[in-house]
């Protein structure tokens, strides 16, 4: 039953997916933006973590070409600095702050930085076979604001070989 995607399910059907699954879950692979609906993806890995009594990997994938510098950030000690460079200080730092805020979590959280498309590096990852299940966020975009930017959820729940439980932006 390793192609399930539990798309919109709340926690307690997740459980009920998981437990459906003949193999002890791993790990949970936790993908962050750090928007509010991947703050509520991360709390529901959390708990079903706990649950099954396993640990979180939670991963931030920055794009170098996404980043927004502040004016200061290019230059340091004088020098002009790389565009990677800048977004990968600016993504450490908000992992960082994202670790910090979560110190007290009741599981195992570890946390990691990856650069390029999130959809490719999300997938990649789920594909080493360290993880049973992906728990993500997603914005909920519809109409033209989707077709222009997609969904990241959406391509990882159509191309994970693991289920996928998605926490829809503005859902409790």
């Amino acid at each position: 039953m390793r192609d399930v995607a539990v798309v919109g399910a709340g926690v307690a059907q997740a459980y009920r997916v998981v437990e459906e699954m003949s193999v002890m879950t791993r790990k949970l692979l936790c993908p962050v933006d750090f928007s509010e609906c991947s703050e509520r993806a991360f709390q529901s890995a959390l708990e079903l973590a706990q649950t099954l009594g396993t640990t979180v990997q939670v991963f931030h994938i920055y794009e170098p070409s996404e980043v927004h510098p502040d004016p200061g950030f290019f230059l340091y000690a004088g020098n002009p600095r790389p565009l990677r460079e800048i977004a990968r200080d600016q993504a450490v730092r908000a992992l960082d702050e994202f670790a910090e805020a979560h110190s007290d979590a009741p599981v195992g959280v570890n946390y990691s930085l990856l650069e390029g498309r999130p959809v490719d590096r999300i997938l990649e990852e789920s594909r080493t076979g360290e993880y049973e299940m992906i728990v993500m966020g997603t914005h909920g975009r519809t109409g033209l604001a989707h077709l222009l930017m997609g969904s990241v959820a959406e391509r990882v729940v159509r191309s994970a070989p693991i289920p996928v439980f998605t926490h829809k932006d503005g859902s409790p």
